[in-house]
């Protein structure tokens, strides 16, 4: 993680660097930590000194009995959420992404391209306000840069889908990136992501013809497609979830 808050959960912003000068090397002693600006969670300072390394703040190791869905996107130590971490923040404008992203054209348009991918009878309503209490959870508006069309994509990789008594295929989705880079890279290096669909038991794809999914713009749109029936029949109820 390149940037934690300073002293407490809700403090600046600041880089390894800039919290070891502010603190000092005794910071721990001084009862001075920094914190995840998404879980909240204390974060340890790690190659401040290196000329090896880029420095950075550690979460602790994943509990053995934590569910994957509750683990970090920040602390980039699970297969889950590999490379979902931000480049930065931006509380302000998390804040008003949020509210566009719950105007009623957009919201429909988020279900509607979610549903396409989990299939009839696999996204609920119900189950759709699970995915965005995880990404307020996650914080993930407020993720530096990262454009409206990403959010569906990201909200995706957020649940777990046929799960329900009449299914027999549980699966879910991940991302599948270059190298360890952030989530920015969804969005500065067009078409060089993918969503993958994997069954959860076994983790091999799920053979569809939209599967993988390039992550892009153009794709967000496509597979959305008319989404008029959404904001007729779902759209209200949609916006309430905001």
């Amino acid at each position: 993680m390149l940037k934690a808050r300073y002293g407490t959960p809700d403090g600046p912003h600041v880089t390894p660097e800039q919290f070891m000068t502010r603190a000092g090397p005794d910071f721990k002693t001084k009862g001075i930590f920094p914190y995840c600006p998404s879980c909240k969670e204390r974060v340890d300072p790690y190659g401040v000194h290196s000329p090896n390394v880029r420095s950075r703040f550690d979460h602790q190791n994943l509990a053995a009995d934590i569910d994957p869905l509750n683990d970090c996107l920040e602390a980039n130590r699970s297969a889950r959420f590999r490379g979902m971490y931000s480049t930065g923040w931006d509380e302000e404008r998390g804040t008003r992404l949020r509210e566009a992203f719950f105007e009623i054209n957009n919201v429909s348009m988020a279900y509607s391209f979610c549903r396409q991918l989990c299939r009839s009878g696999n996204l609920s309503v119900a189950e759709f306000s699970n995915l965005i209490r995880r990404a307020d959870e996650k914080n993930i508006w407020a993720y530096e840069g990262i454009p409206l069309w990403v959010v569906p994509y990201v909200l995706l990789t957020l649940g777990n889908f046929g799960t329900s008594e009449n299914s027999r295929f549980p699966f879910h989705f991940v991302m599948v990136k270059s190298g360890g880079k952030a989530l920015s890279q969804v969005w500065e290096e067009h078409g060089n992501c993918k969503l993958k669909k994997i069954f959860s038991k076994s983790g091999e794809m799920v053979k569809t013809s939209d599967n993988p999914l390039i992550i892009s713009e153009q794709e967000f749109l496509a597979t959305a497609g008319d989404f008029a029936w959404v904001v007729a029949s779902l759209g209200k109820k949609l916006v309430a979830l905001g």
